[in-house]
């Protein structure tokens, strides 16, 4: 498979594992976030996401 083309995927699933966190972030509530393990899940989620971005990058800047 070409870079570029691993390059987009990683971008597409962390876009789409931000945006999902950002949902449980907006919409979990107060009484959810409270509780241990929903907020574990959430960082764990969120640095996913972060992960799978900024390893994108040189993927898409590749010229293969």
């Amino acid at each position: 498979m070409k870079t570029k083309t691993i390059g987009k995927i990683q971008l597409v699933i962390g876009i789409w594992i931000a945006i999902s966190a950002v949902w449980f972030w907006i919409f979990g509530g107060l009484e959810s976030l409270m509780s241990g393990w929903f907020q574990e899940g959430l960082v764990t989620q969120t640095l996913l996401a972060i992960y799978m971005i900024l390893s994108s990058i040189p993927n898409l800047k590749s010229k293969k």
